[in-house]
């Protein structure tokens, strides 16, 4: 199957992610926090109420649910980007297939553990020479490549619910060929603000780092203490909305389902069920929004566009979409932006 390179600029793919976030930031934070806690807090109970078998127990039960967890964010994730029905209960809806997401989960870390154990050899090869330690960094980049190539088969599982295990890890592999650096450039481009949104994470674990050496009950390994945790997580969830909401974006290029090349800042999407052209057999697009009447047609185009100009006939009912008849960028020139249709009434 053909898949497409993504070329966009980062900040270009991370507007997407705001655009889709526009008016949903509350929805996706609550969502995010929801899968936050359905992840996290079950381990701290199991502290609380049996810290000898809670490190074997929560164990398990990670095992369990990483996966159905992981598909229902996948879920949501798109849902909210294509501007359908998001919900906070969709964060849940993986456990629908509960086990092939668990086992998705596992031939990927398999797949993924087989890389690392690359690092094996370097670590013996670093005992016998530790001038050489360094080497063993780069030995994890293999596992964090195969990490990459194998991390959109949860939204791929999403688009296609009867795809087995295997053809989902086979289409992932397909996907992110050529697009892998672009997906870490995209993720690292990140960094600052879950840095900063770190601080009252990182202020907590050493709060409770000192308590626990100071022997200090009330935050070490305590419900008040795993509270704090999870409310000083909150800045860093934000962060992670924002980023799930770009890797929506990114796996909506690779996909078709957003044409590269026509992608700009101030892009909005439709449904062609409710307003769009329904010419295409794209279920989602990206289509430019008409200038502001302080705008020239001419401020409004970005240097990534290419020629894609709008039909004569804007607004009929056989107006054509935006992303036909790109091979003739000059088949309509307008002489001047008054005789744009694209540059209504209203605008004036």
């Amino acid at each position: 199957m053909e898949h497409n390179i993504v070329n966009e600029r980062l900040g270009t793919l991370r507007a997407l992610g705001r655009e889709a976030l526009r008016g949903k930031w509350k929805l996706a934070v609550l969502a995010l926090f929801v899968w936050y806690c359905a992840t996290a807090v079950p381990t701290f109970v199991l502290g609380w109420f049996f810290p000898d078998a809670a490190e074997a127990v929560g164990g398990l039960y990670s095992f369990l649910v990483t996966g159905p967890l992981a598909l229902g964010f996948a879920i949501f994730a798109l849902s909210l980007f294509r501007k359908q029905d998001a919900k906070v209960a969709q964060i849940f809806y993986g456990f629908e297939q509960f086990g092939k997401a668990l086992g998705m989960m596992v031939v990927v870390g398999l797949i993924v553990l087989a890389w690392a154990l690359i690092i094996i050899p370097g670590i013996f090869i670093a005992m016998l020479a530790p001038f050489l330690f360094p080497i063993l960094f780069v030995l994890f980049i293999p596992a964090i490549i195969a990490m990459y190539r194998y991390g959109q088969v949860y939204f791929i599982l999403t688009d296609n619910p009867g795809a087995g295990i295997m053809e989902c890890i086979a289409r992932s592999k397909e996907l992110m060929v050529g697009n892998k650096k672009k997906l870490f450039l995209l993720e690292l481009s990140f960094i600052g603000w879950a840095l900063v949104a770190s601080i009252p994470l990182i202020g907590v674990v050493g709060a409770q780092i000192s308590a626990a050496m100071a022997d200090d009950y009330v935050m070490a390994s305590t419900p008040a203490g795993d509270i704090a945790m999870l409310v000083a997580s909150i800045p860093l969830i934000i962060v992670y909305a924002y980023l799930m909401a770009t890797q929506a974006g990114f796996y909506e290029i690779m996909v078709g389902n957003l044409r590269p090349g026509v992608i700009v800042t101030t892009a909005e999407i439709i449904d062609p069920a409710e307003g769009g052209s329904g010419e295409s057999d794209k279920p989602w697009q990206i289509v430019e929004k008409p200038p502001a009447p302080w705008q020239s047609a001419e401020s409004v185009a970005e240097p990534w566009q290419g020629a894609v100009e709008p039909e004569s006939d804007i607004g009929g009912e056989d107006a054509a979409a935006p992303w036909e008849n790109a091979d003739d960028p000059d088949e309509h020139e307008y002489p001047d932006e008054h005789d744009d249709p694209a540059y209504d009434d209203e605008d004036r």
